[in-house]
């Protein structure tokens, strides 16, 4: 099972303006700045072992929700585990 999401402080929690649950590997969270507003996308990116359909369509969608980020800063948070082939 897969699933992307953000643990946000108490004291931050009323700076959350949206959460987006994009799909089971993509989801973003709108943080509201003093100057400006920030955008930050979650991934948990397809490894080797998936086809390349899936990742393909990943990336597809990841380029997409960047593009319709309305923020001026957006940071892309991705997962740092490689699944080799059994």
């Amino acid at each position: 099972m897969l699933g992307v999401g953000f643990v946000v402080k108490k004291n931050f929690k009323h700076l959350v303006m949206d959460f987006e649950a994009i799909s089971t590997r993509i989801c973003n969270l709108r943080i509201k700045g003093k100057f400006f507003n920030y955008t930050i996308i979650n991934v948990y990116a397809p490894t080797e072992v998936s086809t390349e359909e899936e990742k393909e369509n990943f990336y597809d969608v990841l380029q997409e929700t960047y593009d319709e980020s309305p923020s001026l800063l957006t940071y892309l948070l991705t997962n740092s585990m490689v699944q080799s082939p059994s």
